[in-house]
């Protein structure tokens, strides 16, 4: 067990710093350890530094959320799209804040809106980014095409954890867990602009996003990285640039679209 501490440790302090590589290592593999002998784990916060920012964050382990954290801070998943000082960025679908706290620290200038629908997600991702509250926006609610009530549905899409979360909207007679929001009422009620970063992963609405009643915000939007979940999520997605030039790439997950311009203009 110390072998395999002392080489998580090692492996970790090159992206973490050494509090960060140490608290990483002795948290999550002590917790196995624990775990094993029958202790109940699942949901035990883990504090974790990581340099470059001002306070540590948090992980629940027994979660999707350590491997969130490593895409995230790790494999560096969100370095495929660079912007020059970015004021605006939005990140849709949430999850527990590392996404943001990402952006937090890569972009000192920039101001975040969170839009995260499952409660359990967004308590965490509201103290992981407490200290930058006087930057970030947090909107709990699900993004859509229109305003509806969406109920929110665990445990059945992929491996079925916390990062799998996805929501849908109403049957009749269906009491609502959450609001739909539209990216069009988001960006009117903070004041913004223009979308310098959009960050979208939403387990499938996607499809519903971008079917209609987009345009008022996507005219305002200059770069795009989604997670496009299923061939039917890329249709509707690449449907809706169709009036629109930018540059595409693609980085593992991601898809990401560049400066964003209608070919009118």
């Amino acid at each position: 067990m110390l072998d395999r501490t002392r080489a998580c440790y090692r492996s970790m302090r090159g992206h973490l710093g050494r509090l960060g590589a140490l608290e990483y290592a002795v948290g999550l593999l002590w917790c196995d350890v624990w775990a094993r002998r029958g202790i109940a784990m699942k949901g035990a916060l883990i504090r974790l530094h990581v340099r470059g920012l001002n306070t540590p964050l948090y992980v629940r382990y027994g979660t999707s959320d350590p491997m969130v954290f490593r895409q995230v801070f790790i494999d560096h998943e969100y370095a495929c799209l660079t912007v020059e000082s970015p004021r605006w960025i939005v990140d849709c679908g949430g999850n527990v804040g590392y996404t943001a706290l990402y952006y937090l620290r890569q972009y000192p200038a920039a101001q975040l809106i969170v839009i995260e629908p499952d409660g359990d997600n967004l308590a965490l991702c509201r103290r992981n980014l407490r200290a930058y509250r006087d930057r970030v926006a947090l909107v709990c609610a699900g993004v859509w095409s229109h305003r509806a009530g969406l109920k929110v549905v665990r445990g059945q899409y992929r491996d079925g954890k916390e990062w799998a979360t996805q929501v849908r909207e109403c049957a009749e007679g269906e009491v609502a867990d959450v609001e739909a929001v539209s990216l069009t009422d988001v960006l009117a009620a903070n004041g913004v602009e223009r979308v310098d970063i959009l960050k979208v992963d939403i387990e499938q609405s996607e499809r519903v996003v971008f079917a209609k009643g987009y345009a008022p915000w996507l005219n305002r939007t200059k770069n795009i990285v989604i997670e496009l979940h299923d061939d039917e999520c890329e249709q509707v997605f690449f449907q809706a640039l169709q009036p629109y030039r930018y540059q595409l790439s693609r980085s593992g997950e991601s898809t990401v679209v560049r400066n964003l311009s209608l070919r009118n203009r």
